[in-house]
């Protein structure tokens, strides 16, 4: 297997999600949303959305690592294209994945995702009444 792809299927059992949530609910409602919203959107290949999700940071460091692999540095592209690069099996299980553990201090906080029996904690930051991943877990070196 590619280094690379050996990195995405990390990054897929590891992956965490979060987001930006509405005016509706708590933010502990709104942080288990964004986290929803993330998973789901990259399980089905939505990049629109799953990047929307995303901190700026966050975006340009998860493209600069797949990049290579997916042939783009285009967010919403790469997670378009990772389905067909990595397959399914790697990326269909956020389709379902649950959102636990939230804990809301401020303006972060932190949730564990978990797809197909891997759980991985995500980190959010609130920005402009948004909830925000500002990273996604497995992608980093």
């Amino acid at each position: 297997m590619k280094r690379g792809t050996s990195a995405l299927l990390a990054l897929a059992i590891a992956l965490a999600g979060c987001g930006g949530g509405g005016s509706k609910g708590s933010d502990q409602q709104q942080v288990t949303t964004a986290v929803t919203d993330f998973a789901h959107a990259f399980g089905d290949g939505d990049g629109k959305t799953a990047c929307s999700l995303l901190t700026p940071g966050a975006r340009d460091a998860f493209v600069a690592r797949i990049a290579s692999l997916v042939g783009t540095r285009d967010c919403a592209a790469a997670i378009g294209k990772l389905p067909a690069v990595a397959g399914v099996n790697v990326t269909g299980p956020f389709r379902t994945a649950k959102v636990d553990a939230v804990t809301v201090k401020g303006d972060t906080a932190t949730a564990r995702l978990t797809a197909a029996g891997h759980s991985a904690q995500v980190s959010l930051q609130k920005r402009d009444g948004d909830w925000l991943l500002t990273g996604v877990p497995g992608a980093s070196p």
